[in-house]
């Protein structure tokens, strides 16, 4: 989650180490500094699963003194946000897993990828309980967006919840500089880190859609989980627009699976 430039470990807005530095005891800043991470391993893969799954295979982990809860909840993309009876228990086991880390490890900060919905904001709110109690500072991973919205959607106690967890954490964490809205109402700007996941993009690459020499063939790649929160259909309603640009006399959609990520290749050829 963090670059490595010059063997440090860079956040946008600042480095890692040195924050980290200047809000630990002058004792503590003798060691690695201790990081408790509540988050996922694959699988199921999606988001923060993958992006734990390669912090851990990272340099970050000798920088740092780096454990993990892996709060698995589901074990298929389709159960995220289906409450079950089954999530409850795993619940009340993850937050003993939680409270035994911190008594007997005590670390200095826990890592935690916070949702923007219910009932999932909820089970965050328990599990980072225990954090507070104990003096851990906690720092808000969003892998999402939509924190505004879901507040303001979100009932009067809700809300509460809300700006009581984000009051009582130390700084937040997101993917982009125009995703700092997200925890402006909470965190100075110094405190929101920039942490951009993925492949850089060379700003020199040309953005010029290339139509086949042929007309016949225009195949859109679509990598993803292919679920309508992802914007799985949104490629699809896409179509009209597509025809306009590439007129193909008729469309076929082809699906594919390939190990445990999905994909969609759409195929609008012509006779």
């Amino acid at each position: 989650m963090a670059s490595e430039v010059g063997g440090r470990f860079v956040l946008r807005g600042g480095t890692l180490g040195a924050w980290i530095e200047r809000h630990m005891s002058p004792h503590a800043s003798l060691r690695k500094p201790k990081i408790l991470i509540l988050g996922i391993l694959p699988p199921p893969y999606f988001g923060p699963a993958i992006t734990y799954d390669a912090l851990l295979s990272s340099s970050f982990v000798r920088a740092c003194d780096v454990r993990l809860i892996s709060l698995r909840f589901v074990d298929k993309t389709v159960n995220l946000n289906k409450p079950t009876p089954d999530k409850l228990l795993r619940l009340l086991f993850y937050l003993f897993e939680t409270v035994r880390t911190l008594l007997q490890w005590r670390p200095d900060y826990c890592l935690y990828t916070i949702s923007f919905n219910n009932p999932a904001f909820l089970k965050d709110y328990l599990l980072l309980l225990p954090c507070r109690w104990l003096g851990t500072r906690i720092i808000q991973y969003a892998h999402g967006n939509g924190l505004p919205d879901f507040y303001h959607a979100s009932d009067r106690i809700t809300r509460w919840l809300i700006d009581d967890l984000m009051l009582h954490s130390e700084a937040g964490i997101v993917l982009g500089y125009r995703l700092k809205y997200n925890f402006a109402k909470y965190f100075p700007d110094s405190h929101i880190y920039v942490v951009e996941s993925g492949i850089k993009v060379n700003p020199n690459l040309s953005r010029t859609v290339r139509v086949p020499a042929n007309g016949s063939v225009f195949t859109i790649l679509y990598l993803g989980n292919l679920l309508d929160s992802k914007g799985f259909f949104d490629v699809i309603q896409s179509a009209p627009l597509v025809k306009r640009v590439v007129p193909p006399d008729k469309c076929s959609p082809v699906y594919y699976r390939t190990g445990p990520r999905a994909g969609c290749s759409l195929h609008w050829q012509g006779d």
